[in-house]
């Protein structure tokens, strides 16, 4: 498919120009505020995203009709840029002009990837073997490869290097944002297999490259992190690698932001649109997803090693990870863990302290700390916010990979990592309600990990529960008197800080929190002691391998549906999927909760809330 086309008996979703430049900035949406605009408005979308999500494209034309008049739109992931209305069936013109256009457009003006094809039939012959041994990609057949062209910004000859890929091993399913896939990939090089990660980098002052913050921890000698191969900005074409002509593939819907001094001046409202630059990176460490692990004693040496990771990226480097999430440790080969995806680190200045980069959060919903759901505004990152994320991930994933018993364990995970609410003012999104009472020990309590650590001849792993509890404790002593959020006021109560400025138990949590070293005691202590099972693995059946039918590539695919989430967004509303203005990080697929035992459903599109989580 070149280009969808809807057509619609209804009116126009979007709202007029003219009347929208008359509030200003007070101009909230360019979308009329309607159920079948928002309806309409989510279809759109749903068909973008699956337009993009099935070919390798950097952007798409679409046209949508409305009763006699129509608009065109382009897409890409940093928004839609969309016309003024026309009338198509009285004055065709326009429509026929631009199709007439679009026929004469070359693959790269149609917004299509040239920098990726398919594959040979020698290169297939000699990628398919060693493919065929990554658990998952049994079955891989020629049809299922492409041809990926890398280039490495530390080339100086400007050369491409090239990997032969099935289809990506998990993606974040949508289109507006970094739009990550992971693939396991044959470099022809070295003939060995490696991870190639394809996202848009955020385009932003300060915010620097991954491979950048790879080849700095490297020079760190930061353990337990994958090694780096080629890394750089993707392209324009092939032939756009030289010095003197190198284009890469941007986003442009950000050029038509009213800035000043910007060429389109005319945008009215303050909608937050982020520029993206199309990015590839290469790590030449393989590693198995967090939820494989053998033994829950694994598991927490899994994430010990990569806390050590991120308190020698901290302390020798300066870089502070901040989206310390399940799907970013790692089980290597050996069965030791590893912290990746360094794409939202920042390196910081102690003592300093410095001003967001961009407008919203990031990390991953689920395992964001309380402070940074609760206050996303106007407090900084911290050393104690990624530490508290590693505890959320231990949680999580004893609740999700061991919980095959428990009838209620996907309730209580709802609760605890997917709850939020939405201000009716100003639209802010704040969480934290659920995790402040699994730290009070009603959700997720004490009892409920004792039975998901619990063997079927009644054994249960003791130091695996002390390892929670105890960290479960310390975060408790740090978040004391905190209370859960009603509404939408957000300014901390004078009375809740000065108790806790006066009692012991707060300060003596956050000296604690200051370092990672009280954290790695609290798990090296346990580890230590004589696990009584040592062969408690992970439950969870998610099937992490290659599925051709979800496979980007220019020959036929079945799209799958995706939600655009909720269209009402002044109602607080509970129990449902994050919202799509946080950050989406690459750990979705194994942060999704569909290995419980009872399945959550989204309310708008009746899919599985696992399925939409992103």
């Amino acid at each position: 498919m070149e280009m969808w086309i809807e057509n619609k008996s209804q009116a126009d979703i979007f709202r007029g120009v003219e009347a929208m430049k008359k509030r200003g900035d007070e101009a909230k949406s360019h979308i009329r505020f309607s159920d079948t605009a928002y309806r309409a408005c989510g279809q759109m979308i749903a068909y973008a995203s699956a337009h993009h999500q099935s070919q390798f494209r950097v952007f798409s034309f679409s046209i949508f009709l409305f009763g006699e008049k129509g608009r065109l739109l382009r897409w890409d992931c940093s928004g839609v840029i969309y016309t003024e209305p026309f009338e198509w069936l009285t004055e065709p013109d326009t429509l026929l002009e631009f199709i007439w256009r679009f026929n004469f457009l070359s693959d790269i003006e149609r917004g299509h990837d040239s920098t990726v094809t398919p594959v040979t039939d020698d290169e297939a012959e000699v990628a398919l073997p060693k493919l065929k041994r990554y658990p998952g990609l049994e079955n891989t057949k020629k049809a299922d490869l492409q041809r990926f062209l890398v280039h490495d910004d530390r080339s100086a000859n400007g050369d491409l290097r090239v990997y032969i890929t099935p289809s990506a091993v998990w993606d974040t399913g949508g289109l507006f944002g970094r739009s990550t896939f992971g693939y396991i990939a044959y470099d022809v090089a070295s003939t060995n297999l490696v991870y190639l990660k394809d996202f848009w980098r955020t385009d932003l002052p300060g915010i620097e490259k991954e491979g950048d913050i790879y080849s700095k921890l490297h020079d760190a000698q930061v353990p337990n992190i994958p090694r780096l191969g080629a890394a750089g900005d993707v392209p324009l074409s092939p032939e756009c690698t030289t010095t003197a002509s190198f284009a890469t593939q941007r986003t442009r819907t950000q050029d038509y932001l009213r800035i000043p001094g910007g060429e389109h001046e005319w945008c009215p409202g303050q909608p937050h649109v982020d520029p993206y630059v199309h990015y590839r990176l290469v790590l030449e460490t393989l590693g198995k997803p967090l939820s494989t692990f053998k033994s829950t004693r694994q598991l927490c040496e899994v994430i010990r090693d990569a806390i050590v990771a991120h308190s020698a990226a901290y302390e020798r480097a300066q870089i502070l990870h901040r989206d310390v999430s399940a799907g970013n440790i790692l089980i290597t080969e050996e069965g030791t863990g590893m912290l990746i995806d360094w794409d939202l680190s920042k390196q910081v200045h102690k003592g300093v302290e410095e001003g967001p980069r961009q407008h919203s959060r990031t990390g991953t919903w689920q395992f964001i700390s309380i402070s940074r759901l609760r206050e996303p505004r106007y407090t900084a990152h911290e050393v104690s916010d990624d530490l508290e994320s590693f505890f959320w991930v231990l949680l999580y994933q004893i609740a999700k990979c061991r919980g095959s018993r428990m009838a209620d364990v996907s309730k209580h995970m709802q609760l605890v990592f997917d709850e939020y609410t939405k201000s009716s003012q100003d639209h802010l999104v704040i969480g934290g309600n659920g995790k402040i009472v699994c730290l009070a020990d009603l959700y997720l309590d004490r009892g409920i990990v004792e039975e998901l650590l619990t063997t079927a001849d009644g054994l249960v792993n003791t130091p695996c529960v002390g390892i929670i509890e105890e960290l479960r404790s310390l975060f408790h002593d740090y978040y004391l008197y905190l209370k859960p959020q009603l509404g939408s006021s957000r300014r901390p109560q004078l009375e809740i800080e000065k108790k806790r400025q006066g009692d012991s138990r707060v300060k003596e949590a956050q000296e604690k929190l200051c370092s990672s070293t009280f954290v790695l005691l609290i798990i090296n202590k346990y580890l230590g002691s004589k696990w009584d099972i040592e062969d408690d693995g992970s439950l969870d059946k998610t099937d992490m391998g290659h599925d051709a039918s979800k496979s980007r590539d220019r020959r036929k695919r079945k799209a799958e549906d995706i939600s655009s989430g909720e269209k009402n967004s002044d109602q607080i509303r509970k129990w449902m999927l994050p919202p799509s203005s946080i950050q989406p990080s690459s750990d979705v697929v194994s942060s999704r909760s569909k290995g419980t035992s009872k399945t959550l459903y989204s309310k708008s599109s009746q899919k599985p809330v696992s399925s939409l989580l992103k």
